[in-house]
């Protein structure tokens, strides 16, 4: 099937939606493929990321790969590490292509990089250590508020998901 995240008004408030796995990896290969709808009100963002399982954020790290923001019309979309004792601390990169289409994203996790890949093609490594989470995450996948209304609905798409563990 097609998971849909839908975000709307209800009763006068934003609803919207997520998940998370109920298991955790330290390294790996997290893939999936996604697409976004686009929001004319700018109050939602399409995440799927990796969360530390000890939920101590943001020193224990969190991987956005794939990150809409809040702009209306999706045209770009980005991978955002957070890492650090700060909120705020982060290395990013910009995949500068279309999030309302189908993109099958890759993010390789070992000790010493940080690979991301845009439907098949390496389009940015990280290896600076400090960044890199050495601890064990879970996948996420959010459609997140910002805003306290919106006209219409937003919808977030992902087609599947696949995650390989290091052994």
């Amino acid at each position: 099937g097609l998971l849909t995240v839908t975000a709307q008004m209800v009763d006068g408030n934003i609803v919207s939606g997520g998940m998370a796995h109920k298991l955790n990896y330290k390294y790996g290969k997290f893939e999936f493929r996604v697409r976004n709808e686009q929001d004319p009100s700018e109050a939602v963002s399409g995440v799927i990321l990796t969360w530390p399982q000890s939920e101590r954020w943001p020193m224990d790290g969190e991987n956005d790969m794939y990150e809409t923001g809040t702009g209306a019309s999706r045209s770009s979309f980005n991978t955002f590490i957070h890492y650090g004792t700060t909120a705020g601390t982060q290395k990013y990169f910009t995949h500068n292509t279309d999030a309302t289409k189908w993109h099958t994203i890759a993010m390789e996790w070992e000790a010493n990089s940080l690979k991301m890949y845009d439907d098949g093609t390496l389009v940015w490594t990280l290896t600076d250590l400090e960044a890199i989470p050495d601890l064990p995450h879970h996948l996420c996948i959010q459609l997140d508020a910002f805003k306290k209304s919106m006209t219409g609905t937003v919808k977030m798409y992902v087609d599947w998901v696949k995650i390989y563990q290091k052994e």
